[in-house]
């Protein structure tokens, strides 16, 4: 089928064409005004992913940052966080809430999971443009409750961040106050012995040295090596870096902007809908103009003819006009003639 042969079809088949997305038109948008309204809200934090590590001091690797993305996202859509949202919006102490869970579970499980759960599908994180920045969403059917729920998550998240952080370092301080312990304990000087748990000399007093000590020289002097003096007293203040993280109370998570009631809904969305049904159906007015013409094989035009025969064309002839119009104007014709002839 050639193009001219194509716009024939369609010119013949115009009703169909433009009917089938008129009505595609008319059944999105009553649908669209049919389905409940969803709003949605969104909140952004910001995520501190190239802060040092807590032992070693090192920044982490752009690899280990886009990881450490992904894992806050995972931790935004823990059940933990969600709990606390629970918790924060008092959900469970809702009669409606209550009702629908016995309803569903028949009061089976858990109330606060069971609402946690509900939320968490409702919820959407990601990183906006490839950054640092998480969106936090929640979609809902009322947009003060989709703000609110939209900042429970945020604050949550940023809640239990600084536990996690807060129990990381402790885990950390514990453990290096251990090593720094074994480290002091098998060092000499003063510095063994503070580690190994002796009671320091008061200020002004001279310390008495030790019977190790004196028999390691045999003259009773304790040697004085740098490195061996220094190695234990830069190994505490090391693993003591974590002793301090632990009394922090900041985290490298804040909430750069909170969530604020929305405007307009964001489902359903009425011109998208409209436009898409626009598309759709002029797509299947002209499938169905295309199926109606290969059922009815009329011959439309000069170049179906010598395609339908499989012969040369000799000549065409001019639409003819309609036998009653050609008739109307003869007869009209006729008195002016019979004049002119006299």
């Amino acid at each position: 089928m050639t193009i001219r042969q194509f716009l024939t079809v369609l010119k013949a088949r115009k009703l169909v064409v433009l009917t089938v997305p008129l009505v595609a038109c008319v059944a999105a948008a009553a649908a669209s005004a049919l389905v409940p309204a969803r709003w949605t809200a969104t909140a952004s934090v910001l995520v501190d992913a190239s802060a040092p590590e807590a032992l070693t001091g090192n920044s982490p690797s752009a690899q280990a940052q886009a990881g450490a993305i992904a894992t806050q996202v995972e931790i935004v859509r823990s059940r933990n966080v969600a709990l606390k949202v629970v918790d924060k919006l008092r959900l469970n102490e809702s009669a409606a809430a209550q009702r629908e869970w016995r309803e569903a579970t028949e009061g089976r499980g858990s109330l606060k999971a069971w609402l946690a759960d509900r939320l968490l599908g409702r919820l959407a994180v990601s990183p906006m443009h490839d950054s640092s920045v998480l969106a936090i969403s929640f979609a809902g059917p009322d947009p003060q409750f989709a703000a609110s729920a939209a900042n429970a998550f945020a604050q949550s998240y940023v809640e239990t961040n600084l536990e996690l952080k807060l129990e990381s370092a402790r885990l950390a301080a514990r453990w290096g106050n251990e090593r720094a312990r074994a480290l002091g304990a098998a060092a000499p000087g003063p510095a063994g012995r503070l580690a190994a748990g002796e009671r320091p000399q008061p200020a002004g007093a001279i310390p008495e040295p030790s019977t190790t000590d004196r028999e390691r020289d045999g003259t009773g002097v304790e040697p004085r090596d740098a490195g061996a003096q220094r190695t234990p007293d830069v190994a505490p203040a090391r693993y003591a870096q974590p002793n301090l993280e632990s009394l922090a109370t900041r985290t490298s998570v804040i909430v750069l902007s909170p969530a604020v009631e929305p405007v307009e809904p964001s489902f359903p969305n009425w011109p998208l809908n409209v436009a898409v049904a626009l598309g759709i159906g002029a797509l299947l007015g002209v499938g169905a103009a295309l199926v109606m013409e290969s059922l009815d094989q009329r011959v439309r035009s000069a170049g179906d003819v010598s395609e339908t025969l499989e012969v040369p064309l000799l000549a065409t002839l001019p639409h003819a006009r309609s036998p009653r119009r050609v008739q109307t104007r003869l007869v009209g014709e006729r008195p002016a003639r019979a004049e002119g002839a006299h």
